[in-house]
């Protein structure tokens, strides 16, 4: 599965969306879902709790623009919801 990622940035900032996702895969070992568009935060959605601590030790791998103000905690079937479904070749 992969997940969905709608980045807030300021115009003048072009976004590396994976740079971005492989920054908080450091940190998160979780599915998660980061959504910012038409806003001026980004929320980092994700299926494990996100501590103050942990949260800050994201936005300290990235960069002002694309930093996370609000987490949201939800559980696998919710999460699933969300998701994509690789496409997988059958034999």
């Amino acid at each position: 599965m992969s997940h969905t990622t709608h980045i807030c940035s300021d115009v003048n900032n072009f976004v590396n969306v994976s740079q971005v996702e492989n920054n908080i895969r450091k940190h998160l070992k979780s599915n998660f879902i980061i959504y910012g568009e038409n806003r001026d935060y980004n929320t980092l959605i994700t299926e494990c709790d996100v501590s103050n601590n942990l949260l800050k030790k994201i936005n300290n791998d990235l960069d002002k623009y694309t930093q996370i103000k609000y987490t949201i905690n939800v559980n696998s079937d919710k999460m699933e919801e969300f998701l994509t479904p690789k496409n997988v070749n059958k034999t």
